[in-house]
């Protein structure tokens, strides 16, 4: 924890709509754990619908993906998607 950490935490307290009109056509990939404590799924719904894709979850995985057991799905997955491998 930084300084800066206190002030990136209220950040994120705050809910931020998207508008459709203001986002350009780009592939997106949007992930999500289905056990995150700081997003729920719905949000993470919606921020795919607002970029006209779909979400994927990983189960049995909180906010940290990355330093949960079987990170390497979520690794897996991410470069399979820059890759342009389908899994």
């Amino acid at each position: 924890m930084e300084p800066e950490s206190a002030r990136a935490g209220i950040d994120q307290l705050m809910v931020i709509r998207l508008r459709d009109t203001r986002l350009k056509a780009a592939p997106v990939l949007v992930l999500g754990a289905q056990c995150d404590g700081m997003r729920t799924m719905a949000e993470v719904s919606a921020t795919a619908q607002a970029y006209q894709t779909a979400a994927e979850f990983f189960p049995n995985m909180g906010h940290n993906m990355m330093l949960e057991p079987g990170w390497q799905a979520v690794a897996e997955r991410i470069n399979g998607w820059l890759t342009g491998r389908r899994l």
